[in-house]
């Protein structure tokens, strides 16, 4: 039998950290109190919340009052319960986001009261993530509600109005008026639009924000009551001053050919000297060769 600190989930299974073997059980009493092996790993360090497991999913242990449990003077006991999330990790941008969770926690018990926490992250499908994780893990002590561009303007405002931590997207960076908010953590990404050639079609993707988009984060603070920013990103801000123009990002086509029909009757390699941001010379061959085909 393994040995280490348990706890019990509400489907009757107990389970275990086996700091000894660096792996994680589990006991169903409902079936002779038999124990298996859920995962064994030599890269799971206890307490960093960065290490995935050999199966694709990152384990958090959390006791009762949501901090890392502490063990015992280099023994294998646990000194008080845990529980495990497990959460499937499908990219690096999911790592981001769990350690800002665990860090919003930590800050949500120094906050005051009214103060309010707006995280910006980079897309929709996360920010729901964000709400119903830090909802599960906090045991609901902590409410968190969504902001997105999606929703109807008078629920933005309820939502603004009771609540105090908030999950967003750009949306948040500048049309929106909190009564009283101290605190901005960042993830430093965003979804943006951009057209494959090789494809042929847009996609969504996610790429870092510029220091324009950031220093709009920086200045929602301060309007009410000073404030503080925690970045959770490692990138250097000033290597990356502007976003990428949208037409080095978009399909081409429509901006070829309606230059084409105008009384200049001269594509975008004509046009390419006069453009601020320079364009692909691939992007504008591509479009061209598909005009032609077009007829």
């Amino acid at each position: 039998m393994p040995t280490g600190g348990t706890t019990m989930d509400d489907k009757g299974f107990i389970y275990l950290m086996d700091l000894e073997r660096q792996a994680i059980w589990q006991q169903d009493i409902n079936n002779n109190g038999s124990w298996k092996l859920i995962v064994q790993d030599e890269r799971i360090i206890w307490g960093d919340a960065s290490d995935v497991s050999a199966d694709g999913y990152l384990y958090v242990p959390m006791s009762q009052n949501n901090r890392i449990p502490s063990f015992n003077n280099g023994t294998n006991q646990v000194e008080r319960p845990f529980k495990i999330y497990k959460i499937k990790i499908n990219s690096a941008s999911s790592i981001i986001i769990l350690n800002m969770i665990l860090f919003l926690m930590n800050l949500c018990k120094k906050r005051k009261r009214h103060d309010q926490i707006l995280c910006f992250i980079s897309s929709v499908m996360e920010v729901d993530q964000c709400c119903r994780l830090i909802d599960e893990i906090s045991r609901a002590t902590i409410v968190a509600y969504p902001l997105v561009q999606s929703q109807h303007p008078n629920v933005q405002q309820e939502n603004i109005e009771h609540g105090t931590v908030f999950f967003s997207t750009t949306v948040a960076e500048t049309s929106l008026t909190f009564p009283s908010f101290k605190y901005v953590v960042d993830t430093g990404m965003i979804n943006t639009p951009i057209y494959d050639i090789e494809s042929k079609r847009t996609i969504l993707k996610e790429v870092r924000a510029a220091q324009s988009t950031i220093k709009q984060r920086l200045g929602r603070l301060g309007r009410t009551q000073s404030g503080e920013y925690y970045s959770v990103y490692s990138f250097k801000v000033d290597d990356l001053l502007y976003p990428n123009p949208q037409i080095c990002q978009s399909d081409l086509m429509n901006n070829e050919f309606s230059l084409r029909k105008s009384p200049l009757q001269k594509g975008l390699d004509y046009m390419k000297t006069f453009l601020p941001a320079k364009l692909s010379q691939q992007s504008i061959d591509t479009t061209i060769q598909q005009l032609k085909q077009l007829g």
